[in-house]
């Protein structure tokens, strides 16, 4: 994975990496395609469900891994994962408890 420099604004739900526009509320994929997009994996997850990703951001001073979700060609969402993290290398062994403070620790940095 490339590691990317990224920053969200929080007031209009913009997440830019590199100078460009990772995602933002209401992003079209085919807008996406033209332009980061190209860079980033894809696979479809489900019918009328495309997921970008993994791809290495540094934000707010941390590593994540982002994955970027389409459903019917607009996207549905973003998820961050920290990369030096307990929930990150437990996987799916993470327990409700790991979830929980991990989401806490992401809401203090949100």
């Amino acid at each position: 994975m490339t590691p990317l420099n990224s920053n969200f604004l929080l007031g209009d739900g913009v997440l830019r990496t590199d100078d460009q526009v990772l995602a933002f509320p209401g992003l079209a994929r085919s807008e996406f395609d033209r332009g980061l997009g190209q860079h980033i994996s894809c696979r479809e997850s489900a019918p009328d469900f495309v997921l970008y990703g993994p791809v290495s951001i540094q934000l707010w001073g941390q590593r994540f891994v982002a994955g970027i979700r389409f459903s019917r060609d607009v996207v549905h969402g973003v998820t961050l994962t920290l990369e030096q993290s307990n929930v990150s290398a437990l996987g799916y062994n993470a327990t409700e408890k790991d979830l929980l403070a991990e989401k806490k620790t992401l809401t203090a940095m949100l």
